[in-house]
């Protein structure tokens, strides 16, 4: 390997930052919506019913995304999409499994 590839390989991509990103909003969004009464202000109830169903696709899948790129970086564990995929299939697993 020449040190060319070393340096590149270290930094990670828009791609995976944004993935990251999204993984952390979508997450953020989710628990926020588990703790906070919604409906208790009219805009908040607005804007919840606004985006409830873009934020669950987007955690539906985001994690296949994440991992098909993770496969394509060759499970590298510096890799922020190994994050993105983790920080997703936590708030899957929390949102369907856990008692509200």
């Amino acid at each position: 390997m020449d040190l060319k590839d070393e340096t590149t390989a270290a930094v990670p991509s828009l791609t995976s930052k944004i993935t990251l990103l999204v993984a952390v909003l979508a997450s953020a969004y989710w628990m926020l919506v588990q703790i906070v009464d919604m409906y208790h202000f009219a805009v908040l109830g607005a804007i919840y019913e606004i985006l409830w169903l873009p934020f669950l696709l987007v955690l539906h899948l985001l994690p296949v995304f994440s991992f098909i790129m993770l496969v394509r970086e060759k499970f590298r564990f510096r890799s922020l999409y190994l994050y993105a995929l983790l920080i997703s299939l936590m708030t899957l697993f929390r949102i369907h499994f856990s008692q509200f």
